[in-house]
C-alpha cells in the first residue's frame, strides 16, 4: 500500500482468471477503497480511477518485478482522495468495516474486487462519507 501511494496512485495485482475480468471491469471514474488486513483491518485509503495501462506498456515498479517478469499486470492509476500525506496513518485514519458491514468478508483478500452488491457499495459509501476523508 506504501508503494502505490509512493508512486503517486498506481495499484496492481496478479493475473489470474477473476483477477483479469475484474480488471477488465473497472473503468475511468470509479472509486477504488483500499482494505488493509492484519493487523490493521479497516479500510485506509480511497481514489478515484484515472486510467488503465494496456499489457504492452507497463513496465517493472514493484521490488520483485524485471523487464522478463511482470508480477502485477493488472494495474491501474488513482487520483488519490485519501490518505492527502504523503506518509499514510493506517492505524489511526482506517475506518473498520470487516465485522461491521454483513456480507463484507467475501469481497476481501483479492489484489481488488468491484462491490457490486448495491448495498453494500451503499453502506461502504456512508461509512466513508461519516468519516473525515473527503
Amino acid at each position: 500500500m506504501d508503494l502505490a501511494y509512493q508512486k503517486g496512485g498506481l495499484w496492481g495485482a496478479r493475473s489470474g482468471k477473476m483477477l483479469d475480468k475484474w480488471w477488465r471491469e473497472i473503468s475511468k471514474g470509479d472509486l477504488a477503497l483500499f482494505y488493509l488486513g492484519q493487523p490493521i483491518s479497516g479500510l485506509v485509503g480511497a481514489g478515484k480511477i484515472e486510467r488503465k495501462p494496456s499489457r504492452d506498456e507497463i513496465e517493472p515498479v514493484w521490488p520483485d518485478e524485471t523487464p522478463n517478469r511482470i508480477i502485477y499486470p493488472n494495474r491501474f492509476s488513482f487520483k488519490i482522495l485519501h490518505p492527502k500525506s504523503n506518509r499514510p496513518v493506517w492505524e489511526s485514519h482506517k475506518i473498520p468495516i470487516y465485522h461491521e458491514i454483513d456480507g463484507i468478508r467475501g469481497l476481501l483478500g483479492y489484489g481488488f474486487k468491484p462491490v457490486r452488491d448495491k448495498h453494500i457499495q451503499s453502506k461502504l459509501i456512508n461509512r466513508v462519507r461519516d468519516s473525515d476523508w473527503v
